[in-house]
């Protein structure tokens, strides 16, 4: 085999890699979105998934939590990918949303999940491990809700 063939087999097995890494945060993504539904009791439809551009932005695009998300992979290795949560109330006339944040790493087939400026190790196994994620986001909306309306809410998971 020539240098070039030898490249081209480099080049491929690394491609293939690189989609199987970002195909399995895919399906965490997916799993974490569903069950974050299912923790906050919230009606089909009010969580979906909200792209991320290079900058870590969102824009007013959404997609269902059914599907796999699109997802931005950034020099830090990690996949970086946003749910937004809608809060409409009509009671008291409200259309709020969140998006939140957080990112994906897959080291030596654990997935860490980096989310509210804390690391957590998840196992795509016991989804159990999801919990000490939901909690701490769910406190930290409760404590960013309660604050004084004078003040602006803070941008929740990734800062």
């Amino acid at each position: 085999m020539n240098r070039y063939e030898q490249l081209t087999v480099k080049a491929a097995a690394y491609s293939i890699a690189f989609n199987t890494n970002r195909e399995r945060c895919q399906m965490l993504a997916k799993t974490v979105a569903l069950e974050l539904q299912a923790f906050l009791g919230s009606p089909t439809g009010a969580i979906r998934f909200a792209p991320l551009d290079i900058n870590l932005k969102s824009d007013l695009r959404t997609e269902a939590i059914t599907t796999l998300p699109s997802m931005t992979y950034k020099n830090d290795g990690r996949w970086h990918v946003g749910i937004r949560i809608h809060l409409p109330n009509s009671k008291y006339n409200h259309l709020g949303q969140i998006t939140l944040k957080f990112s994906i790493k897959l080291v030596n087939n654990r997935f860490i999940l980096f989310s509210c400026e804390k690391e957590y190790e998840i196992n795509s196994d016991d989804l159990e491990t999801l919990k000490p994620v939901f909690s701490a986001i769910y406190e930290e909306l409760c404590e960013d809700y309660s604050k004084s309306p004078d003040k602006p809410t803070t941008m929740i998971g990734l800062r």
